[in-house]
């Protein structure tokens, strides 16, 4: 009889009618024949369920009768197997003449392997456990042709025990429902674990070859048909809502971002501001600056002195733009204007002296007149400043307040922790949308200074913040971390406004593209997500738009190949 040479790629057709004369021809009693294939379905069954291969037969038909189970893998190459069981200890010898007998049966597959379900001596498992970093002398003498294709050899020794075979099957069912997103208690997959067995040898009776979408196809048909009610399919799914003022919805109004006048920053500036004008207001003097020999509203010969970089024994004057600059913020802050004597500082003079050498520092202004007068002076200076960061900082927020916010949130509404999940919005092309770079900054370095930690009133208004509903983003890069290395005032106001752009940058954790006709794209990712879990975007989307517009969204995750898609709808302001 010819040794016959496998098909490049698919393995003969299958017949599982030889079962009787198979027992008969093996000379084994109807018990042990029925152990021994029913030790073969477990062991199919088992190294099937979550094996990387294209097709299975079980029960070939093939020129010597030698092979129990065929496995095609994807680079089109097999596994040729038998299984045997015995009570008896299998011996080196009978082991090598099973080996054998495979490569007389089938002389082309990548691996010649043997399921041995019984016992074997430790001599015995340790010479096949390794037998690939064996030597030729090794190897018995009739069966030194195995010495040259030793890499392909493989023995795997089961234990004798039907019981701990299932147990083994039902935690490669429960890896094969994981993948399959199915969930069900643990007597149901001992069910099918032990109906799965019947089903390998339905499947080998099919009489072709079964490729691993069929096979698993026909195990969940089954599954599906029989526990129906004790199985949940478990597909990935989420949704997309807004969430505002403890409300989930799918459209929203127009929303703005909180009033900064509630912030403690903001009261704390104001407090001061207060403070300083009315010690201030406190101080009379006698002898009024503007009513001098200096007019207050022609400065021109006094503004071209004090434009230079150095003055000397100068009258202290407040120029008119900076009266009605201060006049207009008091009104506009404390409802209150100032007296004309606010600005006055009697016979008060200044002398200005720029610094050389180094290290350079500040230029320095030295005041010339009484104590008093000099006291209002510094007061008057800390005010300045102090009125100038509050109107600069309502100023910046209501360029802020012009945008309006997407306050997204996505829920796992499946029935398992999923992990990589992705989201992309469609937003209309006529709807501006604000990118982290182009958001508004401060002019002052104070305000900027202020704003500039992940937990200030800024960057607390521009997220959602955790609560018992909603989770916060987990952000995937690192919070930027800076040392402020500054000696001048305009190094270290660069070196706040290059923190403040990073701390946007690490919110504002988004992809955009523009490669869909009339569609702005925003990509977010989600490294995981578990079950009933609602998490808030990395931040609150900012955009422009003056009508109301749909924003298409589609999701995938690890796992679900299947895109869920769904519409949020956004009102405008009329």
């Amino acid at each position: 009889m010819s040794v016959r040479k496998a098909n490049a790629f698919l393995p003969p057709h299958c017949s599982y009618a030889k079962t009787l004369a198979a027992s008969q021809k093996k000379n084994m009693s109807g018990q042990e024949s029925i152990r021994g294939y029913l030790f073969q379905s477990l062991i199919a069954v088992l190294k099937s369920l979550n094996g990387n291969w294209n097709s299975i037969c079980v029960e070939p038909k093939t020129d010597y009768d030698k092979v129990d189970i065929i496995w095609t893998f994807p680079d089109k190459s097999l596994e040729v197997s038998q299984v045997k069981s015995s009570i008896n200890n299998f011996s080196t010898n009978d082991i090598f003449k099973w080996l054998q007998n495979l490569t007389l049966d089938y002389n082309d597959a990548k691996i010649y392997s043997i399921y041995l379900v019984g016992n074997s001596s430790q001599s015995t498992k340790s010479l096949f456990n390794s037998i690939k970093d064996k030597s030729e002398t090794e190897f018995p003498e009739k069966f030194k042709s195995l010495y040259r294709i030793k890499s392909k050899l493989r023995v795997f020794f089961e234990p004798n025990n039907i019981e701990t075979l299932e147990d083994a099957l039902i935690a490669g069912v429960d890896k094969f429902f994981f993948s399959k997103d199915i969930l069900t208690d643990y007597p149901t997959k001992k069910l099918i674990a032990n109906g799965m067995v019947n089903q390998i040898i339905k499947i080998s009776t099919i009489g072709k070859v079964v490729h691993k979408s069929e096979f698993e196809s026909h195990l969940l048909d089954w599954i599906l048909y029989n526990y129906s009610e004790q199985i949940t399919l478990n597909k990935a799914n989420f949704q997309l809502q807004f969430y505002h003022n403890k409300n989930f919805s799918k459209a929203i109004s127009d929303i703005k971002i909180a009033d900064i006048k509630s912030s403690n920053l903001f009261i704390s500036k104001k407090q001061k501001v207060k403070e300083l004008f009315k010690e201030i207001s406190k101080y009379n003097f006698k002898v009024k600056t503007f009513e001098k020999k200096f007019d207050i509203n022609d400065l021109s010969t006094f503004s071209s002195i004090k434009s230079s970089f150095e003055y000397s024994n100068e009258p202290v004057i407040i120029n008119s733009y900076e009266i009605k600059l201060i006049t207009k913020g008091l009104k506009k802050l404390l409802n209150v204007e100032p007296e004309k004597e606010f600005f006055n500082f009697g016979e008060l003079k200044e002398t200005k002296t720029m610094s050389i050498g180094f290290p350079l520092t500040s230029n320095k202004t030295t005041l010339i007149g009484a104590e008093i007068e000099k006291e209002k002076k510094n007061l008057y200076q800390d005010f300045y400043w102090e009125i100038n960061e509050l109107l600069d900082l309502m100023d910046f927020w209501k360029k802020l307040s012009k945008l309006s916010l997407l306050p997204i949130v996505i829920t796992n509404t499946g029935k398992q922790h999923t992990e990589e999940i992705r989201v992309q919005l469609s937003i209309p092309e006529n709807v501006k949308v604000i990118k982290s770079k182009k958001i508004p900054i401060p002019k002052m370095f104070q305000n900027i200074e202020d704003l500039n930690s992940d937990n200030s009133f800024l960057f607390n208004s521009l997220k959602q913040n955790q609560n018992s509903v909603v989770s916060e983003y987990y952000p995937r890069n690192i919070m930027p971390q800076f040392i402020n290395f500054g000696m001048f005032g305009y190094e270290r106001k660069g070196q706040e406004e290059d923190k403040f752009r990073s701390l946007l940058n690490y919110y504002f954790e988004y992809n955009y593209y523009y490669d869909k006709p009339n569609q702005t794209i925003i990509e977010c990712d989600f490294k995981e997500l578990n079950t009933n879990e609602t998490m808030a975007f990395p931040s609150y989307i900012l955009v422009k738009s003056h009508t109301d517009f749909t924003i298409d969204y589609e999701i995938t995750c690890k796992n679900e190949p299947e895109k869920i898609t769904g519409t949020l709808a956004y009102k405008a302001s009329s």
